[in-house]
């Protein structure tokens, strides 16, 4: 009976284990002399992939995702009061342009996530310096 039991609580833990998301956490730099980077990556569904990364102040962003489904969108995000706050306009898009907020120790993120099922998707960042 204890056979049994044992064999029922590992196909309990398994089926479990496998409802949780696996997201992954990456550090994002630039080559040296290089003001853009493209990742490319998959995700299964109800997983999401996070990009940190510093910038300075007076920046401007870039930030595209595309997948082969159309299923990818991405958020971006910076610290404010030691939280991080979606930056407004991009959150859950798959195309953002703009200034950079003055965040907490000069942090950022962006998160990619599935919209639908698997997604295999090519994340584009820019950074350049803005004129104002």
């Amino acid at each position: 009976m204890n056979k049994v039991k044992l064999i029922i609580a590992s196909i309990l833990m398994l089926a479990t284990a496998s409802v949780f998301a696996l997201d992954s956490t990456y550090d994002l730099k630039f080559e040296r002399g290089k003001i853009s980077a493209t990742m490319e990556s998959g995700l299964v569904r109800g997983d999401s992939d996070t990009y940190l990364f510093r910038a300075g102040a007076n920046r401007a962003l870039s930030v595209a995702v595309t997948a082969f489904e159309n299923n990818a969108t991405a958020e971006i995000s910076y610290r404010k009061n030691g939280k991080w706050v979606a930056i407004t306009g991009a959150e859950d898009t798959r195309a953002w342009y703009g200034k950079l907020p003055k965040s907490q120790s000069n942090r950022y993120k962006i998160v990619v996530g599935g919209t639908r099922g698997n997604a295999t998707y090519e994340l584009f960042v820019g950074i350049s310096v803005t004129d104002h």
